[in-house]
């Protein structure tokens, strides 16, 4: 497996259908690609938003 994402351009993965903070959860994890730090670390509910999605059931 991970020589098929190695090689991959782009991976696309489904997370289930969008919740009333996806969003939020969201967009923690892309500032935190970017940055490469913890952005916001006092806005409780965007860690809170992502917390939820990593709890969800797979």
């Amino acid at each position: 497996m991970r020589d098929i994402y190695q090689a991959a351009s782009r991976v696309l993965v489904w997370l289930g259908m969008a919740d009333k903070d996806s969003d939020q959860a969201m967009w923690l994890v892309n500032s935190i690609s970017e940055t490469n730090s913890s952005p916001n670390e006092d806005d409780n509910e965007a860690w809170d938003a992502l917390v939820k999605l990593c709890q969800r059931t797979w």
